[in-house]
């Protein structure tokens, strides 16, 4: 009879907990995948080159201002597209919908170049590596005599990425965030070379649902191991899968991306 009535107590006080918001272990048994697969997997927003100050206008003899006279801007492309919702468009970024926070990632040359020199990142963003192979293809990304997109840096022969780290322009595993992870993850080899496929879970994919609505028309790391394995500009809301292209003949690494998010 005691036990019973132990057993009793113990529902109700669980019952609860997850009554007043406090359910999390429970929210982690139901969403966390089988040995915690993916939870080296980051998504993050990323540092745009925004145009420069705008220039002085020259001023003739009379005191009038040459209406010709024009701010310059920098202009990039970005790489080929990825798939699954999460295509990079050529050109200019599109343009935020409503709702979404158009300037939060925009750095102005000025500040991008204080930043590469000093090697700081400014409150809320950090500098992030890029994994080889994405880094070539970043680098091939810009047109001749324009900027590039992306907010770079180089050191130790290494390529950076400036990426955000603030926990709104982030979907990390920090402790207040609901508990996911990856489902599968499957290697495909076509034409344009080898492409790792993430499945997320149900959480995992409300989650992504939410950030990358919230981004659309914005660039976004994948961050696996520390490492940036793709970027993309969003163009629409991302729901459970994320396709991840690498070069052509990087099997092998497609392989080791595989089994790192599957561990």
């Amino acid at each position: 009879m005691k036990i019973v009535f132990r057993l009793f107590v113990v529902v109700v006080v669980l019952c609860a907990l997850a009554g007043a918001g406090w359910g999390g272990y429970w929210l982690y048994l139901r969403y966390a995948p089988p040995g915690g697969q993916g939870r080296n997997m980051e998504v993050r927003l990323l540092a745009r080159l925004g145009p420069a100050a705008p220039a002085v206008p020259a001023a003739d003899p009379n005191g009038s201002q040459d209406s010709n006279a024009s701010a310059p801007t920098a202009t990039g492309s970005g790489p080929a597209s990825t798939g699954s919702g999460m295509d990079v468009s050529q050109g200019s970024p599109a343009a935020a919908p409503a709702g979404t926070a158009p300037d939060v990632d925009v750095f102005s040359p000025e500040n991008v170049s204080s930043y590469v020199a000093s090697g700081d990142a400014p409150a809320g963003w950090k500098w992030i590596p890029v994994a080889n192979g994405v880094d070539r293809e970043i680098a091939g990304s810009a047109t001749a005599g324009s900027g590039s997109e992306y907010v770079t840096r180089t050191g130790n022969g290494k390529m950076y990425l400036l990426a955000a780290d603030g926990p709104d322009r982030t979907l990390t595993h920090a402790s207040d965030i609901r508990p996911w992870g990856v489902d599968s993850v499957q290697v495909v080899n076509d034409e344009a070379g080898p492409a790792v496929e993430i499945h997320l879970d149900q959480m995992g994919g409300n989650l992504m649902h939410d950030f990358t609505a919230k981004y659309v028309g914005h660039r976004i790391a994948v961050v696996v191991g520390g490492e940036i394995c793709e970027v993309a500009q969003i163009q629409d809301p991302v729901r459970s899968a994320i396709v991840v292209r690498l070069p052509p003949g990087q099997q092998a690494e497609a392989k080791s991306l595989r089994d790192s998010l599957m561990k």
